[in-house]
């Protein structure tokens, strides 16, 4: 509730009490604000009231989002729950982990938890048809890469023994796509067109680890990102696209990785950042 309505709804107590009304005197017909000053003791009163009374709800309303996003994330079978699972998925060459049951909670769990061998860094989900598509990755912001054939098949076996029934869950891990840049690059001739190049590219880099996993590369942040580095006066894009294998998509306004993230192309002479004076 905003702070005037409940300064309102203070202020609407305060004039229906018998109580006050006979100490004070006041006409109950006419509203607080006529019959007190905003400067009186009475309305600092309720202010204080009221920004206390707002904060705590504001507090309570967050506590709430909270708790509710918790429940959402371990809601047996939900997208959330697949990828709080995978997270929690081990994989060791040395080692064999074991899943058993507890038998007073039903919780299926490892016979013995190595954080180290939690491979899945990067997870996240799509809903299609009734089917979760789960998208996984290994390793750090900026060296994120695929699963290998085994590891993969150890994480669908693991998920196997936790389906739910009537819920199929596709595991995707592939190779970084790729972002083909291709540009005119205006900048101002007071800078160093070698450092500039490498500031620009550097700057691309960035962004591609800065973007969220499963995120969404819009062209006009991709701009941005290159009118962003010092030197840089304006770009004009002669070509922008996703790749990934054989699929190369112009991306118009938008491009939603395959993989979940994205590397900038550094083969074939891209990225193409002709650089021109002015």
């Amino acid at each position: 509730m905003a702070l005037a309505d409940i300064q309102q709804r203070i202020k609407a107590a305060f004039m229906a009490s018998p109580v006050l009304q006979q100490a004070y005197g006041f006409d109950p017909g006419k509203p607080f604000d006529e019959q007190f000053s905003e400067l009186s003791l009475e309305a600092g009163d309720i202010n204080i009231f009221a920004g206390a009374q707002a904060v705590t709800e504001a507090i309570l309303e967050n506590d709430r989002a909270q708790v509710q996003s918790i429940i959402e994330n371990n809601r047996i079978g939900t997208g959330p729950w697949y990828v709080s699972l995978a997270k929690q998925f081990q994989w060791s060459d040395s080692d064999t982990y074991f899943l058993a049951v507890d038998p007073e909670t039903g919780i299926v769990h490892y016979n013995k938890t190595v954080p180290e061998n939690r491979i899945i860094t990067q997870a996240a989900y799509i809903e299609n048809e009734g089917r979760i598509i789960l998208k996984v990755a290994s390793g750090a912001r900026g060296n994120l890469h695929r699963l290998t054939y085994r590891q993969q098949l150890g994480l669908e076996n693991y998920l196997l023994q936790m389906k739910i029934a009537g819920i199929t869950v596709d595991v995707v891990s592939m190779e970084a796509d790729e972002l083909e840049v291709d540009c005119d690059v205006y900048y101002s001739p007071s800078y160093d067109v070698s450092q500039l190049q490498n500031a620009i590219t550097a700057e691309l880099d960035r962004y591609g680890m800065m973007l969220n996993y499963n995120g969404v590369i819009y062209r006009t942040d991709a701009v941005s990102t290159i009118k962003g580095v010092p030197g840089v006066v304006d770009v004009a894009v002669n070509g922008l696209y996703g790749l990934q294998g054989e699929n190369r998509q112009e991306i118009t306004r938008a491009y939603t990785t395959f993989s979940g993230y994205f590397n900038i192309k550094k083969t074939d002479g891209f990225p193409k950042i002709n650089l021109i004076a002015e």
